[in-house]
């Protein structure tokens, strides 16, 4: 039984080259109105989303993909789209922004679990401290108890 080549979706180099260049004529054609990049893999070329993941490994398309994201990126700032969707879509065209984003995100979320604990800590050496108060007063009361009375 001959084994044959595992399929695969992506095209020849030469052909990856030939359509990211056409994806970046395409998205920058004032004709077409793109708000996602899907619409020129899906409705114009009628490739799935799972192609497009592929074709976005190969290393000859990479650089016609990052150059059509920030074309269209452009648009969700100089206002050709409208701010309420734009901002929605500001993590996906600048994934720069997404990254400096997450980072500030998990910066606070490690500076509020280091106060979280510190708070914590504070509040259980509170806490000792006033049981601590709390049993010496109650010794005291048994000392006062236990001694016997000198009244006759």
């Amino acid at each position: 039984m001959a084994r044959s080549k595992p399929r695969t979706v992506s095209f020849p180099p030469d052909k990856m080259i030939a359509l990211g260049k056409e994806m970046v004529v395409f998205v920058k054609d004032s004709k077409n109105k793109v708000l996602s990049l899907s619409d020129f893999y899906t409705i114009e070329k009628g490739f799935t989303y799972n192609q497009w993941k592929t074709f976005l490994q190969c290393q000859e398309f990479l650089p016609y993909y990052e150059q059509a994201l920030r074309i269209v990126g452009r648009k969700y700032i100089d206002g050709t789209i409208n701010n309420s969707i734009a901002q929605r879509f500001l993590r996906i065209y600048f994934p720069d922004i997404k990254e400096s984003e997450d980072q500030k995100i998990l910066f606070e979320h490690q500076l509020k679990l280091q106060s979280d604990m510190l708070i914590n800590e504070k509040v259980e050496q509170g806490l000792s401290a006033v049981l601590n108060q709390i049993k010496q007063r109650q010794d005291n009361l048994r000392i006062v108890e236990i001694k016997p009375s000198t009244d006759k």
